[in-house]
């Protein structure tokens, strides 16, 4: 493996690759082409047993490419979480292992982010986030925004909405310094780790959508956490016929309580008085009677990103 010198890079990519042979060449050739070149790639595998590990080796003679060696299978969110503790640029980006990312990416996101930096005070926690093209599993165009092909308000990224539902795709996310050791390490209970970031840079600093698209989103059968959803309308049936008794959508949906509890705890004492009140109530759903549930979801506006998932929502949990 090259050696790496002791400088900070400006900008580590963190990776984390299981079994993704067939897209990931293109994917690493358009990070390392982006017009940032001060960065570092930092690369961990969760025990790929296809063709990736000996892809990534393939790269490991360029000095901004960092392969973590471990054998344990944590699963995507871990899987980034521990590569994200050996990033040592001053900022850090994810990559999904399937993406391609226009040449632009990094520079257009960091301008946007540092923009946010000037606009706050010294060292918040802080980090934006782009639209991104959807293409198909040959790179062909399926839609020119993520956002709006499936209907979602791009900018509902305040501290209710992010405890409910994460905006953020985490391929096009940026974060700086601050944000990063405050989020790291991640709880076992981080549902993904887009989403854990988002919430602490909601809950403690600044968070902004920048709307350009900054790579192309590749959809695939084999994608860990798709954008794609079923058109509304099958959605609607699907809901009305299901009613209140899936137990599948419920075993979907708890899992960002147990998120918020384990955000309380890692910053019980330290939170702003409306970001704990929040928190507080947000806590309190899983443990209320069926028609409490929805009135604290209505009432403080823990809303998820379209009127059929708020209708999902509503009449499951």
């Amino acid at each position: 493996m090259a050696q790496n010198s002791d400088r900070a890079p400006l900008i580590s990519v963190v990776l984390a690759t299981y079994n993704g042979a067939p897209f990931l060449r293109e994917q690493l050739d358009s990070v390392l082409g982006q017009s940032i070149e001060d960065i570092e790639i930092v690369v961990r595998d969760d025990g790929s047993t296809d063709e990736t590990v000996e892809i990534l080796n393939s790269y490991c003679t360029d000095s901004r490419f960092r392969l973590l060696s471990d054998d344990r299978r944590l699963g995507a969110a871990k899987n980034f979480g521990e590569a994200a503790m050996m990033a040592r640029g001053l900022y850090v980006a994810f990559s999904d292992q399937d993406d391609i990312w226009l040449p632009y990416k990094l520079e257009r996101s960091l301008d946007a982010l540092r923009q946010l930096e000037n606009d706050a005070a010294t060292a918040t926690p802080a980090m934006t986030y782009t639209d991104a093209c959807l293409v198909d599993y040959r790179g062909a165009a399926i839609a020119p925004s993520y956002y709006g092909y499936l209907g979602r308000n791009p900018r509902a990224n305040r501290f209710n909405r992010v405890l409910c539902q994460s905006i953020a795709l985490g391929c096009t996310i940026l974060a700086n310094r601050s944000l990063v050791n405050l989020a790291l390490p991640m709880p076992d209970a981080a549902v993904m780790h887009d989403w854990w970031f988002a919430l602490v840079a909601a809950g403690f600093g600044r968070i902004r959508y920048v709307r350009d698209a900054s790579l192309m989103y590749r959809q695939h059968a084999r994608n860990a956490v798709g954008g794609i959803k079923p058109p509304f309308y099958p959605r609607l049936r699907k809901a009305l016929r299901d009613g209140v008794s899936n137990s599948r959508f419920r075993a979907g949906f708890y899992p960002r309580f147990d998120q918020a509890e384990a955000f309380r705890k890692r910053f019980q004492g330290s939170m702003a008085p409306d970001i704990s009140h929040l928190l507080d109530a947000f806590c309190t759903v899983p443990r209320s009677g069926p028609l409490r549930r929805r009135i604290q979801l209505l009432t403080h506006r823990f809303l998820r990103n379209s009127v059929i998932d708020n209708i999902e929502m509503l009449m499951r949990v």
